[in-house]
């Protein structure tokens, strides 16, 4: 990823749903193709399954996705999906897994759901999420492009057209899924040490730019929501990460006796981790932070605080991506219609500016964490 810093324009939403040439297309600003090969094309084959109208039985959602990732050999619940539509019905769909149309058969039937018909494929709320999500990274690292939405009678698409010049940062922005949480390590009552979710994506109500400065170093500063903030403070007294005094985080060196951490952990690779200073500690345990719910994530580079804060604010992929870099498209050019968006997307996450006292008033970083794998369910 380059270390640009200034964002050439706000972020848009990457529409979808125009029929054209036997073909579903979206875009942001377009990138006009020319045959001097100036204009890249990075395409990613959708491979998945999808049931329609089937009927949930009043379960919740991350229930049915679990029973039926139970009954399917190769996948988990991370790879399916239920969308209710109406009443109590919706699709369920598995991506990026090697699950045939009858193993999703036999573990709908095996778990109890009907349904109406089982098809090769994806939703169309799943293509208009990955749309949307891949155009607003683009846009926050200012580069230029269309996303297009494209299906044949064999496969769907995910197409985007960059300028030959933006390839490999383009190519890197769109390769990972974007999965950021702040997860909790600490010693439980089963006397192991185990961590949980504190925070993802949902939870945070605004996302600054990315600084590097000489008291905190490469950092993105964050706020959080207040609904979120309340059992996030409560949750890390009860874990000790706020305990009496604060907290020492050794997690990279010597993780076994650590003090409780706080992991910045993102698609589940820690790429930082925390303890807690007494007077931050202070304010958890009187329940003063929560009514103002503000730090910072440092990490160990600016370029990887931007990536932080473009993955935070466009969102997370709903699986890993598997991108393919051309100069053609996987479809005729002809039948690529460009179209731009309309409105700008209002659903991410802000970027207000901080001052730099509440930028400071934040978590101190006790170490650091490169690359430790950790279990988690990353799912947002």
């Amino acid at each position: 990823m380059t270390s640009r810093s200034h964002h050439l324009s706000r972020r848009r939403l990457c529409q979808t749903g125009l029929v054209a040439g036997g073909l579903l297309v979206g875009g942001t600003t377009p990138v006009t193709a020319t045959t001097d090969g100036s204009t890249r094309w990075l395409s990613w084959s959708l491979s998945g399954v999808v049931a329609d109208d089937v009927e949930f039985n009043g379960d919740r959602l991350e229930l049915v996705e679990e029973r039926v990732a139970e009954q399917l050999p190769d996948a988990d619940s991370a790879a399916v999906f239920a969308h209710q539509s109406h009443d109590d019905s919706g699709a369920l769909e598995v991506l990026g897994a090697d699950v045939s149309e009858e193993e999703l058969r036999s573990a709908l039937d095996d778990s109890g759901y009907s349904y109406e018909s089982i098809t090769a494929g994806s939703t169309q709320q799943t293509r208009d999420e990955i749309v949307k999500i891949l155009g607003a990274r683009l846009d926050e690292e200012g580069i230029e492009a269309t996303v297009y939405e494209a299906e044949t009678e064999s496969e769907q698409y995910i197409v985007v057209a960059v300028p030959e010049a933006d390839e490999s940062t383009a190519s890197e922005l769109l390769s990972s899924r974007g999965a950021v949480s702040i997860d909790i390590y600490y010693y439980d009552s089963d006397g192991a040490y185990t961590d949980e979710t504190g925070l993802t994506r949902d939870d945070f109500r605004s996302v600054g730019s990315a600084t590097d400065d000489a008291q905190s170093g490469p950092h993105v500063p964050v706020s959080v929501d207040a609904d979120a903030a309340e059992a996030f403070q409560q949750q890390l007294v009860d874990t000790g990460v706020a305990q009496e005094g604060g907290s020492q985080c050794t997690y990279e060196n010597d993780p076994d006796t650590t003090d409780p951490c706080l992991l910045l952990v993102e698609d589940e690779t820690v790429r930082n981790s925390f303890g807690m200073n007494p007077g931050l500690a202070e304010t958890m345990r009187d329940g003063s932070w929560a009514e103002d719910p503000m730090f910072v994530l440092t990490t160990r580079s600016l370029e990887e605080a931007q990536q932080i804060a473009v993955y935070l604010r466009s969102g997370a992929l709903p699986v890993e991506p598997s991108l393919t870099a051309s100069e053609k498209p996987p479809v005729a050019e002809s039948e690529l219609n460009e179209r731009q968006a309309a409105s700008e997307d209002e659903t991410n996450i802000s970027a207000p500016g901080f001052g730099i006292g509440a930028a400071l008033a934040a978590l101190g970083a006790m170490g650091y964490a490169f690359g430790r794998r950790v279990h988690k369910n990353d799912r947002e």
